[in-house]
């Protein structure tokens, strides 16, 4: 089975409001939604998201990350069936905030009710000790071989786009619409072969550009690839 393929992408902003929207337009059908939502605030613990909703999809929290002092960081999917153009996608904010921003790929070769790696150590989630960091995962593993890995980070300034090596930048987006500034990011490599204690560092230094406090955070996942339909068919006997 081959693992699945990245699309169409959206990006959607909102500055310290309740809920804030995003629109994507794809031509795919029977396709995952992988949502990033990124938040931080300037003197307290970052807000989280209460929930998203889309008409016609279903929504669920795959992992939030939000241990450093600022800033918090969400994947949220949803699986979709048909084709969608100017679709809105509504991210509801639970507690005060300074700015978030969101970004969506549409994946396509996914099972619909299974698409990530069963590995047990997927989801993993890291936090920002400090103003200046680069984060790197380690110990990596997956459970399938064909895989689309996702390094998903956000932060309120630095090397926001350089993503770690062998990774190719999916989406991204910044919002500067408070005091300071959000910025999120989705990455993804496609693999073919079973990461085992695998090492994924970012491509550069993330960090707070607005004072000492740690604001970044970061998520990596996998989706797996669906296996393909059975093309066996049944066979009758006829005995004369």
């Amino acid at each position: 089975m081959p693992a699945p393929v990245a699309h169409e992408t959206g990006i959607g902003n909102g500055t310290n409001v309740a809920s804030f929207t995003l629109s994507l337009t794809t031509t795919q059908t029977d396709y995952i939604l992988v949502l990033a939502i990124y938040n931080e605030h300037t003197g307290t613990a970052a807000a989280t998201v209460s929930s998203v909703t889309s008409a016609g999809m279903t929504w669920a929290l795959r992992r939030r990350s939000n241990s450093s002092t600022t800033g918090g960081l969400e994947l949220w999917w949803a699986h979709g069936a048909a084709a969608l153009s100017g679709y809105i996608i509504t991210v509801n904010m639970a507690g005060a905030y300074d700015d978030a921003c969101a970004c969506v790929v549409v994946v396509s070769g996914c099972s619909p009710s299974t698409p990530f790696d069963a590995n047990a150590g997927l989801p993993a989630r890291l936090s920002a000790p400090t103003a200046t960091w680069t984060p790197s995962f380690t110990a990596i593993n997956t459970s399938s071989a064909n895989d689309l890995l996702l390094f998903l980070i956000g932060t309120v300034s630095g090397a926001y786009t350089i993503v770690a090596s062998g990774f190719s930048l999916l989406v991204s987006t910044g919002n500067p619409g408070g005091a300071w500034t959000a910025n999120n990011t989705i990455a993804g490599q496609t693999v073919g072969a079973l990461q085992v204690n695998a090492t994924y560092t970012w491509g550069g230094a993330l960090t707070n550009g607005f004072g000492t406090a740690s604001c970044g955070e970061a998520i990596f996942d996998a989706l797996t690839g669906a296996a393909p339909p059975s093309t066996a068919q049944a066979r009758v006997m006829v005995m004369a």
